[in-house]
């Protein structure tokens, strides 16, 4: 990079101006630091199968590696036009019951593997409450961090709907 100078004119205490010498900067479209960012094949495999189960809709994902691979986060969120949510909890099993104008909607998921942090989220009148088909209150956010699929012990999850 060439030694190449802009001169822009500085206020002083005395009410005068003051040059000073400032480096050019040059934007070039390579990288300063080095090569492009480079893909990696992670090894991971999920298989996702859905299905009806007794009335309810049913979705259940089995996740396998080649090779050990850890996952830093691993996010589920499940928008709900319900305007009020029950919260239960049965061992490793996480259920919520909304409740809308419509109907009742039983949301229950369990794991194999993954433990999931659940939190449920109030939109209120925010970007994320509006919804092309009407409001969306209620967000139910499932969290996993630091999560390990090793190739002889697969992780999996299923989230069950349950309409009333």
């Amino acid at each position: 990079m060439s030694s190449v100078f802009d001169y822009i004119e500085f206020p002083v205490q005395t009410g005068e101006f003051q040059k000073r010498n400032v480096p050019r900067v040059r934007i070039t479209p390579d990288l300063p630091y080095g090569e492009a960012e480079k893909f990696v094949e992670p090894g991971l495999t999920t298989q996702v199968k859905w299905r009806m189960e007794g009335g309810a809709l049913v979705r259940e994902e089995r996740i396998t590696a080649a090779h050990p691979v850890r996952l830093r986060k691993m996010s589920v969120i499940f928008p709900s036009s319900g305007d009020h949510a029950v919260h239960g909890c049965e061992g490793e099993r996480i259920s919520y019951q909304f409740t809308g104008a419509d109907a009742k909607l039983t949301v229950s998921i369990t794991s194999s593997g993954i433990r999931f942090a659940d939190s449920l989220q109030a939109t209120g009148n925010s970007a994320l409450g509006k919804g092309t088909r009407g409001p969306i209150p209620l967000i139910l956010r499932l969290e996993a961090s630091v999560l390990m699929v090793d190739p002889d012990k697969p992780v999996g999850w299923m989230i069950r709907l349950q309409l009333q």
